[in-house]
């Protein structure tokens, strides 16, 4: 019968599984770079909108990016919009001399109609908050947290 050889002399393939290291799954919150060219009222939009569901795991730095990017693009041609219609009136004369609905009134009614469904998806709303459960991932977190450490 033959005999073992020792462990330092063994040339054989590893039959043990390669230890695979578990992914980190709990870093802290890091609000991602606004795209460039942003006004500071934009910037501070941005980090608000951020604010509310980054750092509780409601919004995801990369998947919700581009949602967040049309809530403040929106919210600013609103604000251009509104400037504009309050600098001009909402009516102007026509070209027949009629007062006709000033161009930026609809363009304000397209760009608040588009900025619904945006902030609704964000939680934007008391109803919207209600459903993807906004502010209350904290209270999930830690009474789990509770119930663990028992």
């Amino acid at each position: 019968m033959s005999k073992a050889k020792p462990e330092g002399e063994r040339s054989g393939n590893e039959w043990r599984p390669a230890p695979v290291e578990a992914p980190i799954v709990d870093i802290e919150w890091s609000t991602p770079g606004a795209p460039e060219g942003y006004s500071p009222r934009a910037l501070k939009l941005w980090a608000d909108v951020w604010e509310l569901g980054g750092p509780d795991g409601i919004y995801h730095a990369v998947a919700d990016y581009g949602l967040v990017q049309r809530y403040v693009d929106l919210t600013l041609r609103r604000d251009k919009m509104i400037a504009v219609l309050d600098a001009e009136g909402y009516t102007v004369v026509g070209s027949q001399g009629q007062d006709v609905q000033h161009p930026a009134a609809r363009v304000l009614s397209d760009i608040e109609g588009r900025l619904i469904p945006v902030e609704d998806r964000l939680g934007l709303s008391p109803q919207a908050r209600h459903t993807i459960l906004i502010g209350r991932a904290k209270a999930a977190k830690s009474a789990f947290e509770n119930w663990n450490e028992e």
